[in-house]
């Protein structure tokens, strides 16, 4: 048991230097709640970041889909996610636009 504790707290030194350039000493300076709010902040900020990826990323694929013939693409379509049920008559929609509307 003390051997988990051990390894959980020296993954949080290393983190703590990672992430936030802290020190040891600056780390163990810190109250638990300290920590914790410090934590959430950087999970809030690296949510944030990942979405204004993702939204950029989606973007990207939504103008070149556009590119290939595809008229109602929306950014949301190449959102990582959960998606709306397709129907089969919507799915070859999809098909027919990427391989057979060139242009």
């Amino acid at each position: 048991m003390l051997t988990t504790h051990r390894k959980q707290l020296a993954n949080d030194v290393a983190f703590a230097r990672l992430e936030f350039g802290m020190s040891k000493n600056e780390f163990f300076s810190q109250t638990p709640t300290e920590w914790v709010a410090l934590c959430e902040q950087w999970k809030s900020r690296e949510k944030y970041r990942k979405t204004r990826a993702d939204r950029s990323v989606a973007r990207i694929c939504m103008v070149l889909s556009m590119c290939h013939g595809a008229q109602d693409a929306t950014e949301e379509d190449f959102m990582p996610g959960p998606r709306k049920e397709q129907t089969p008559e919507e799915m070859m929609a999809a098909l027919d636009a990427v391989f057979y509307n060139h242009g």
